[in-house]
């Protein structure tokens, strides 16, 4: 529509303003559009614009060489547009996945955190317990000879319990009755 409000302007150069056209709708919709934009074009500019008028057919050589170097630069053109459109909208879907990935990320980092945390606060925890039970043996021992095998033998019961607390699916066992020392 452009080209006919122009024509008396642009007289002999016929197709100015359908490269922009190709560009535009291969840019916005892609290669096949591209294509199809140009094949619309140059039926268009047969039929409009090139003599005879209301004709698809090309006469004259000239036009007919004009018309086919439309044709391959527009090509050309679509053929580019289209293929930075695809790396494009390629590199948005690598982006997408990066991000997922990175949200992915960050979960296990913060789970991971929570279970060092509880795993420092477990350690504390058996820590303050086995001092509490040499603590309590030391008081109960005349010698270091019983101290040293009064104080053997409860850690050993607490390894036990320790290991009857996480059964082979990982779950808490028994009940810290257990932890009674001998």
């Amino acid at each position: 529509m452009i080209r006919l409000a122009i024509t008396p302007d642009v007289e002999d150069v016929e197709y100015v303003t359908f490269f922009p056209a190709v560009m535009i709708t291969t840019l916005v919709s892609g290669l096949g559009a591209g294509l199809f934009c140009i094949a619309l074009s140059v039926a268009a500019a047969a039929f409009l614009l090139l003599p005879p008028l209301y004709s698809f057919r090309i006469h004259s050589v000239s036009e007919q060489l004009v018309t086919l170097l439309f044709i391959l630069i527009t090509l050309a053109l679509v053929i580019v547009i289209g293929g930075m459109r695809f790396a494009i909208e390629r590199h948005l879907g690598v982006d997408r996945e990066l991000e997922q990935h990175r949200v992915a990320l960050r979960d296990r980092e913060d789970r991971l955190a929570a279970v060092v945390a509880e795993l420092q606060h477990r350690t504390r925890n058996l820590l303050t317990v086995v001092s509490t039970m040499a603590d309590k043996t030391m008081r109960k021992s005349d010698t270091f000879a019983d101290f040293a095998a009064s104080y053997h033998d409860r850690l050993q019961a607490l390894a036990r319990v320790q290991e009857c607390f996480v059964n082979k699916e990982g779950t808490a066992s028994p009940s810290t009755n257990s932890l009674r020392p001998s």
